[in-house]
C-alpha cells in the first residue's frame, strides 16, 4: 500500500472521473470515516486511508461520482473502503486514547465562564441554590459553588461543569439561560435549578456524568422530571441582546 498525500489522492480521484472535488482532507475522526461537503466538492477522509491502493482510489471515485444511492457498485464500493485494513487499525489507535477536544474541555469547564448576572440576581442565585440544597440536597452538594447567568445559551436551559481536580471530582460552576429570570418562567426555572444539582450530586456521590440510573433516582427523589430534555418550552426574550434585569422571589 502506498502513503499518499492529499493533493495526491485529489489528483488521482480527479483522474479516474471525479471531476466535481476540489479538495481532500484527511482527519483523525473517531468514528466518522468519510464525508462530502460544499456541495460535494470536498472529500474528508479518515487518515486511515492515506494507506492505499488502486482498488481503494476506484471505490472512492465512484462514491464522489454517486454521493446518494447509485447501482449495486457504489454500494459495494461503499462496503468495502470500510473494510479497509489501515483504516481498522487507525481507528483502533485513535479510540484507544481519550479523545484531546474532550480533555481540553473538561480543563476550561471547571473554570467559570463569563457571568450577566446583575449583584441583586447573584444574590438571588446564591440564596436559590441554598434553599434548594437544604430542602433537598442535604448531603450531595458542595456549600460553595460559582453560579452564574448566560445569555449566550439559545436551546440550552442550565449547565453544570463536571470534571476532575488532583484526581477527585469536582464542580467548576452552574450556569442558567438568562431567560429563565423572566416571571412566565418562574416555575421552569426551579425545575432546571433543580436538575442541574442533581447532576451534582449524582456526579460527586455516583460518578454518573449523564442522565443515567443514580440521576434518574435523584431527580425523582428531588421532584423533578427525570428526562433529559424539559417539556416546557421556554419563553424567550424579544431580542437576544437585551438584558433581564428582575430578581424573581425565592420558591416556598
Amino acid at each position: 500500500m502506498t502513503p499518499m498525500t492529499e493533493e495526491a489522492f485529489l489528483d488521482a480521484l480527479r483522474s479516474r472521473g471525479a471531476d466535481r472535488l476540489r479538495r481532500v482532507r484527511f482527519r483523525w475522526n473517531r468514528r466518522t470515516i468519510w464525508s462530502l461537503t460544499q456541495g460535494g466538492t470536498v472529500l474528508n477522509l479518515h487518515v486511515g486511508f492515506r494507506q492505499t491502493t488502486p482498488d481503494l482510489l476506484d471505490h472512492f471515485a465512484l462514491i464522489v461520482l454517486h454521493p446518494r444511492g447509485g447501482p449495486p457498485t457504489v454500494r459495494r464500493a461503499r462496503d468495502r473502503v470500510q473494510r479497509h485494513p489501515p483504516l481498522r487499525d487507525a481507528l483502533r489507535r485513535i479510540r484507544a486514547t481519550p479523545p484531546p477536544r474532550a480533555r481540553r474541555r473538561t480543563r476550561r469547564g471547571l473554570r467559570p465562564g463569563p457571568n450577566c448576572a446583575t449583584p441583586a440576581q447573584q444574590v438571588y442565585l446564591d440564596e436559590l441554590y441554598r434553599h434548594l440544597a437544604e430542602g433537598a440536597f442535604p448531603d450531595g452538594l458542595p456549600h460553595e459553588l460559582p453560579l452564574r447567568l448566560s445569555h449566550r445559551m439559545r436551546s440550552t436551559l442550565g449547565w453544570v461543569a463536571l470534571g476532575e481536580r488532583e484526581g477527585a471530582r469536582a464542580v467548576g460552576e452552574l450556569a442558567l439561560n438568562l431567560d429563565l429570570m423572566l416571571e412566565v418562567n418562574d416555575e421552569l426555572r426551579v425545575e432546571v435549578m433543580l436538575h442541574e444539582m442533581a447532576h451534582i450530586e449524582a456526579w460527586l456521590l455516583h460518578g454518573d456524568r449523564g442522565h443515567g440510573a443514580a440521576w434518574k433516582a435523584i431527580a425523582r427523589r428531588v421532584g423533578c422530571r427525570p428526562r433529559a430534555r424539559f417539556d416546557t418550552q421556554v419563553t424567550a426574550r424579544p431580542h437576544r441582546r437585551d438584558r433581564i434585569l428582575r430578581v424573581p422571589p425565592l420558591p416556598a
